[in-house]
Formats: structure tokens, C-alpha cells, sequence
């Protein structure tokens, strides 16, 4: 029978020991690796990748194509139609008319009058 298997606790807890406490062993603290802080060690993945985000918005600024005129030539102050007369593109801008011209938002009417006699009394 085994020492878990016994019914009898006062044995058990006789035979174990209860309050033995071992001393720590002493450790010299030359042989020690001092310990590094976790903190620092965020702080660092922290700093490095705010810099490789700036590195990063800063290439992608300076990659944007530039528009510059060339020697002689001047910007054109009219301003560009719709050259594309397609009848789809023409019944679209139709309907935007249409609807902007619709919308009620844009109207100062009065509210209509109300009818006061109306009710949900009953009349006998």
C-alpha cells in the first residue's frame, strides 16, 4: 500500500515534513547576469518603430510625382469641359439636376395647415 493509499492521515502528516525550511543557497553576485529591465527593452521596440513609420511616410512623400512646367509653357487659366458627350453620361447628369431640383430641403414653404377637429374621441 502506498503512502497516498493509507486512510490513516495522522501517519501521512507525520511522516511528512511540515515546517522544514531550507535556506536559500548564497550566490555571489559576480556570477550574477544582471537582468534587463523589460521596460527599457519596450521602450526600444517603441522608439524603433515610430522611427521606421517617419522612415516610411517620409519615402512615400518624397516618391510622389511632382507636376512642374517646363520652360515656356504656362498653366491655361480656362477651366477643361466635359469633352465625353456619351448619352449615358448625359441622362446621368440629368437626373442630378432633376434630383437637386426636387429635393425639399432646398424649398421655403410653409408647413401645410393642420386640421384641429380631427380626433380619436368617440361622439355619442
Amino acid at each position: 500500500m502506498t503512502e497516498m493509499e493509507q486512510e490513516d492521515q495522522t501517519i501521512f502528516s507525520s511522516t511528512q515534513p511540515l515546517f522544514d525550511v531550507q535556506q536559500p543557497q548564497r550566490v555571489n553576485p559576480e556570477e550574477v547576469p544582471p537582468k534587463k529591465s523589460k521596460k527599457l527593452i519596450m521602450i526600444g521596440i517603441i522608439l524603433a518603430l515610430f522611427f521606421v513609420i517617419i522612415l516610411v511616410l517620409l519615402v512615400l512623400v518624397s516618391t510622389k510625382p511632382k507636376l512642374t512646367l517646363k520652360d515656356g509653357l504656362e498653366a491655361s487659366p480656362t477651366v477643361s469641359t466635359d469633352l465625353v458627350s456619351d448619352p449615358v453620361f448625359d441622362r446621368l447628369n440629368q437626373l442630378k439636376q432633376d434630383l437637386d431640383h426636387a429635393d425639399p430641403t432646398n424649398r421655403n414653404l410653409p408647413f401645410p395647415p393642420v386640421n384641429m377637429e380631427i380626433g380619436f374621441e368617440k361622439k355619442y
